[in-house]
């Protein structure tokens, strides 16, 4: 069996419109999307919502990282927002 290591999603960056001005802190705003998760796996959300509150980053495992993935892709928010954020996740696959 192969080894998969945890791999670090940084969202420590700061969103940016369309024209390029801030909009906000990245780690903090997917933090807020965990933190009111309302499907399932409420504790791993909570867990993912506290570090990247506080260090702006995540360290998951394939599995993790996809639903990761699949939980932004998915959140009813502007694609340009969720676009900046998948692509830190695209960057580590």
């Amino acid at each position: 069996m192969k080894y998969m290591a945890n791999k670090k999603l940084d969202f420590n960056f700061q969103l940016k419109n369309l024209d390029g001005t801030n909009l906000a802190d990245a780690g903090k705003q997917l933090a807020g999307w965990c933190a009111n998760h309302t499907g399932t796996e409420p504790i791993k959300y909570y867990e993912w919502s506290k570090d990247l509150f506080a260090n702006g980053f995540v360290e998951l495992d394939v599995e993790d990282t996809k639903k990761l993935h699949n939980f932004i892709e998915n959140y009813s928010v502007a694609a340009a927002i969720r676009g900046q954020l998948i692509e830190v996740i695209d960057k580590r696959e």
